[in-house]
């Protein structure tokens, strides 16, 4: 049974992290898309700019361009 409550915690949290990242990263992904230089930038461009912001979001822990915690990081250490 402690398996099992162990279990369903990690999915609680993990689904948190996950909503919260995602909240996050699609954020960043409008503001990137309303400036001039992705605006002006070539298709294979923009998919490069667009990669960038996703590759923020790859693990559990990971800091921000100002050196602090990503939203989805500061979840999981609750």
């Amino acid at each position: 049974m402690k398996n099992v409550l162990n279990a369903v915690f990690a999915i609680l949290i993990i689904g948190g992290m996950m909503a919260i990242a995602g909240k996050d990263r699609y954020a960043r992904i409008e503001r990137l898309m309303t400036t001039s230089a992705y605006r002006n930038a070539e298709p294979d461009v923009r998919v490069e700019m667009l990669d960038i912001i996703a590759e923020d979001y790859n693990s559990v822990k990971e800091i921000d361009e100002r050196g602090r915690f990503r939203p989805h990081t500061l979840e999981f250490f609750k």
